[in-house]
């Protein structure tokens, strides 16, 4: 099996990746992957490469091809701009290249790998700046000690200058108002006794923990703190990042390219950040073991700098002319080398291709595909493949029309159906008079099987028009080449006919339903209706009933509606029977309510 390929089945998913390798016949990108390899690569004045080319045209598989030329004296390292869209780019690449380097074997010079380990662990490390401020805690027991110096000698010193100590004549009395303090400790140390005991800690062990807790509250060792922590990543300056490029060009044992690759799929308020970047530590300094590689699409990058000049739409080609040394150009495939390509592809994906049916594909995909490129036609045979696994009977040429235009198909796809020139351009002489396609086309948009997808999905909708009395909706249906396959039979699953028979009035003329088709449903209606159990109690008619009686051979219907109108008729109601046969005259035949009147 093909290394580029994934087997399911009977067939081979393509991976939509450079291979390295040209397969278009003019060999373009296999004569510029030699000019680099050989005589630009080791040239000193080229610092930095370009590759300019529209997406998806194969610029990643020139790099590639490059790459195998040169993989015995160069090492390639690839940086995604977009993958690291959001990131700090300046950090991002010298972490991204000190990693590479150091677990690259043989990249560095001898005993360096340490010292790199070390350089990576401090560009990764982030810088932290804390601000602490204390606050001293004073707890309880060292406030009530203040209190207790300040009270003890208080006490002492106004005891015998105030009378008999505040009238106060008990030694008791005065021995509790000089040992207070002492008595207050002494509570709290049996109310701490007391509460562990009774949590059955024993006796020795109650002591103990109560002199501890009651102990505790005079420590001051408490102290309140709060801690202000300023975290920051240093974007590296100019001078740090051509200093660090510089050690890394010094200890290289072998030459390294630097590609700088999906600039195509950058954002244009991020090229301008990283194309400074890169101008600034590549272009304006040399070295020696490194160089640049940059693909890119132009029109892109003209974009991305319009917004300076919106007057000079060329503007970002001075960019482009100030970054590069040397620009080489990707050339679009010549058209018989696409097919060529596409034909090998299809061979790859396919074990046992169908030969007529990819010459209807690539036929499909010359006429709708706007753009040809070789990621393109690799997605697009995987797309097809996504399908076709669904359902073996779903042809290729049907699923090719269904990729390429499914936007508009699954926007409206019963109108994908009756008005496929819409949908298939120039090849609406090919598949307007081919039977298969509104049921391929059907089966494919709701994964259903072939055989059964217009009756599955069509009859639906059609039975929900003529109820509906959606006009439009079923005239669509009705200008379907399948209509007249399907139609009668759904008339037959309706049981209500009010909507149904306006429906039906409304059909267009230029429909395909045949007339066989219309003159039995309208049979079928009027049978129907004849058979309801209807009473009449007022002197009215309505379009529905109107339309059936315009619209059939058989007078029963309206003799009908006229004998209950009759019948309806007293002295207070005669010129309301006579307003509506008058009605009746004008919108029906006259000579025809006249004769069942007669009767």
């Amino acid at each position: 099996m093909d290394e580029n390929s994934t087997e399911i089945k009977n067939y081979n998913f393509i991976k939509n990746q450079p291979l390295g390798e040209d397969l278009f016949k003019n060999k373009s990108q296999e004569k510029t992957a030699i000019v680099i390899s050989e005589k630009i690569i080791n040239d000193e004045d080229f610092k930095i490469i370009g590759i300019d080319g529209e997406w998806g045209s194969g610029k990643s598989n020139l790099v590639r091809l490059i790459e195998k030329k040169l993989e015995k004296s160069h090492k390639f390292f690839v940086y995604d701009v977009w993958g690291h869209q959001e990131d700090e780019q300046r950090k991002s690449i010298l972490v991204e290249l000190t990693d590479f380097i150091k677990n690259e074997k043989d990249l560095l010079n001898k005993g360096n790998e340490k010292i790199w380990d070390n350089k990576l662990k401090f560009l990764l490390a982030k810088s932290k700046e804390t601000t602490t401020i204390n606050q001293p805690y004073l707890s309880v027991g060292f406030i009530f000690s203040l209190l207790s110096i300040v009270y003890i000698p208080t006490v002492n010193v106004f005891k015998d200058s105030i009378k008999d100590f505040f009238k106060i004549e008990s030694l008791f009395w005065k021995l509790i108002l000089v040992t207070f303090p002492i008595l207050i400790v002494i509570g709290i140390y049996f109310w701490n006794v007391g509460k562990y005991w009774c949590k059955k800690s024993g006796f020795w062990k109650a002591f103990k923990l109560s002199a501890e807790e009651t102990f505790q509250v005079y420590t001051n060792k408490q102290k309140e703190e709060t801690k202000i922590e300023t975290i920051s990543e240093d974007q590296p300056s100019v001078r740090d990042f051509q200093n660090w490029m510089e050690d890394i060009n010094n200890d290289l044992s072998k030459p390294i390219v630097i590609v700088f690759d999906n600039f195509d799929r950058l954002p244009k308020k991020h090229i301008q950040n990283i194309w400074s970047s890169i101008h600034i530590f590549f272009a304006e300094k040399k070295y020696s073991n490194i160089k640049v590689i940059i693909p890119f699409d132009r029109e892109h990058i003209q974009n991305a700098f319009k917004e300076l000049n919106a007057v000079d739409s060329k503007f970002g080609d001075d960019y482009v002319n100030k970054t590069f040394d040397i620009v080489f150009r990707v050339t679009k495939p010549i058209m018989s080398n696409w097919k060529e390509f596409f034909e090998a592809n299809w061979k790859k994906a396919f074990l046992n291709p169908d030969e007529e049916e990819l010459k209807l594909v690539v036929q499909v995909y010359e006429f709708l595909n706007r753009r040809i490129t070789p990621r393109e036609i690799i997605s697009f045979i995987n797309e097809i493949l996504t399908i076709k696994l669904l359902d073996d009977n779903f042809k290729e040429r049907y699923i090719a029309i269904f990729v390429l235009k499914k936007d508009k198909i699954l926007s409206d796809p019963l109108k994908a159906i009756t008005n496929l020139k819409d949908v298939v351009d120039g090849l609406f002489h090919v598949y307007s008079n081919d039977s298969e396609y509104a049921k391929q086309l059907t089966a494919i948009v709701y994964h259903i099987e072939v055989d059964k997808a217009l009756e599955l999905i069509y009859t639906q909708e059609l039975k929900d028009s003529m109820l509906k009395n959606d006009v439009e909706h079923f005239n669509e249906i009705c200008n379907s080449d399948f209509i007249n396959a399907m139609f009668y039979s759904t008339i037959l699953e309706i049981d209500n006919f009010e909507n149904p028979i306006l429906t039906l009035a409304s059909v267009n003329e230029k429909s395909n339903v045949s007339n066989h088709n219309i003159k039995q449903t309208w049979n079928l209606f009027n049978n129907r209706v004849l058979q309801l159990d209807s009473s009449i109690t007022k002197f009215q008619i309505s379009d529905w009933q109107l339309a059936l009686i315009k619209n059939t051979s058989d007078d029963k219907y309206l003799t009908k509606l006229l004998d209950s109108y009759f019948n309806l008729i007293d002295d207070s109601n005669i010129e309301q029977y006579i307003d509506l046969i008058d009605d009746l005259l004008i919108d029906l035949k006259g000579e025809l309510v006249l004769n069942q009147l007669v009767k």
